[in-house]
């Protein structure tokens, strides 16, 4: 097969570490919703059949966290692995992404040597979709090792605490049956396969669309805006008055996919917006770098930051649950539940690994916006411009595609937690200090996502780059 052959001909050509990646990718997110299916399916099995034949449901102790045990959390439990899945998914979108100029222009050599836009498609499927379906069916042993940390059987004496141990044991004992992980392998194949297709829709409709460069348009702001008002309506007025009803709880689970969405819509037309507001007001070169490339392309950056707003967000709900659980705790004379504190921890640690892995997809999006802009970068550096005002500028790039859609999703949160607070000063200053600690870190990840482009950035300054065609 002829788009077989080109598309592994791309990967003994240099595309290894890529197709790892995606790989990676794939075989987590299949791992995170194999464990998904079992909590869906899973039936609380802390009941005892008396001797007269009655059934008693234990509402507390057993060997299995609360998050399976109760019923009435548990699909929100199944939800947030969903969520979790975004994380991963972000950094496949840019690791397809990687080297997309280069490939273009491949693809686009073909449509000029006669291939048929089905052909080029099919070659471009191929290269994202082989790693990603063998990385789908890695996803099974991430579903094992999982099992094996955190199963209801799992040997978790390193806890400590016999009621945290329990509260760790989230990963239900039964495997899916074998259709279900079948269907989650192809369905998680099937995205990269059409991922990869996407890719190279640009070369499908002309050969010569990338040597023409045509124009973007900005992005739209009001996508996000009707995501996020819509979100904010079924979080508020339909879950709070009616928290017992199954259909609130699902209309505010609807609500927070909403929210999430708007904040990963949001972010292009937030830096957009920052860029076009600093082009024309700012006497920093590298800030005049900065927002310049956000007015020309805003979507690249803001999708490689989007993910940075999501976290804000989680790690803001996070901070005022933490802070009202504070406060409900001095009112008592036992300490933070278990059952509350170990998803709580949980959560936060989720956060700093998500972090970990947007800061390597802020690495992704900086190689391949510095392997597109190498002629301009090595011209700048021709004439004198300093290397490292040029990698203030890349810094500035992200962290104007990132900090706005942090704050706003620090600042929404911190409002809604600050006036359900009202009244006990220590609890707020608590949210503020997580707050803050999670600009912090969001910072610290754009430095850190700049000072390992920098190699990429010193070569794509050569001035050699200048002798390129």
């Amino acid at each position: 097969m002829i788009e077989l052959d080109l598309a592994l001909g791309s990967f003994r050509g240099g595309g290894r570490a890529r197709a790892l990646a995606i790989g990676a990718c794939t075989a987590v997110v299949t791992g995170l919703l194999l464990v998904a299916v079992t909590v869906a399916q899973y039936a609380s099995a802390d009941v005892r059949v008396m001797p007269d034949g009655t059934v008693v449901y234990l509402s507390s102790g057993g060997n299995v966290a609360n998050l399976l045990r109760d019923g009435g959390v548990r699909p929100g439990y199944a939800f947030a692995l969903l969520l979790i899945c975004l994380v991963p998914l972000t950094l496949l979108q840019q690791v397809v992404r990687l080297g997309t100029a280069a490939r273009e222009r491949r693809l686009a050599a073909l449509r000029l040597a006669g291939a048929t836009p089905h052909q080029v498609r099919t070659v471009g499927a191929w290269e994202v979709g082989l790693p990603a379906v063998l990385g789908a069916v890695l996803g099974w042993p991430v579903y094992l090792a999982l099992r094996a940390l955190f199963g209801v059987s799992a040997d978790t004496s390193w806890a400590g605490d016999m009621d945290v141990a329990r509260e760790l044991r989230m990963v239900p004992g039964d495997s899916p049956a074998w259709w279900q992980v079948v269907l989650v392998v192809l369905a998680v194949g099937l995205l990269g396969v059409l991922a990869g297709a996407l890719a190279s829709r640009t070369v499908v409709v002309s050969p010569l669309g990338v040597a023409r460069g045509a124009r973007r348009t900005p992005p739209r702001g009001w996508v996000p805006a009707v995501f996020v008002a819509a979100g904010l309506f079924l979080c508020g007025p339909v879950y709070v008055p009616f928290f017992e009803a199954w259909w609130a709880q699902l209309g505010g689970m609807v609500g927070i996919a909403l929210l999430v969405l708007g904040l990963l819509s949001a972010a292009p037309w937030l830096a957009f917006r920052v860029g076009g507001a600093l082009a024309g007001r700012t006497s920093s070169p590298s800030l005049l770098l900065a927002s310049r490339w956000l007015v020309t392309d805003a979507r690249a950056a803001g999708r490689a930051a989007a993910a940075i707003g999501v976290i804000a967000l989680v790690s803001g709900g996070a901070s005022s649950l933490l802070a009202d659980l504070l406060r409900t705790s001095r009112s008592s004379d036992h300490g933070i539940d278990a059952m509350y504190s170990v998803p709580v921890a949980l959560v936060f640690a989720v956060v700093l690994v998500a972090l970990v892995v947007a800061t390597f997809s802020l690495v992704v999006h900086g190689v391949e916006s510095l392997t597109d802009r190498r002629r301009s970068l090595s011209s700048l550096a021709a004439e004198g411009v300093p290397v490292t005002v040029l990698e203030n500028a890349l810094r500035w790039e992200v962290g104007l595609a990132a900090l706005p859609t942090s704050v706003l999703a620090l600042v929404g949160v911190g409002v809604f937690g600050s006036l359900a607070m009202t009244g006990d000063f220590g609890a707020v200053v608590v949210q503020v200090g997580l707050s803050a600690l999670t600009l912090a870190l969001v910072w610290l990840a754009l430095v850190a996502s700049t000072r390992l482009v920098r190699p990429w950035l010193r070569r794509a300054a050569d001035p050699a780059n200048l002798r390129t065609t």
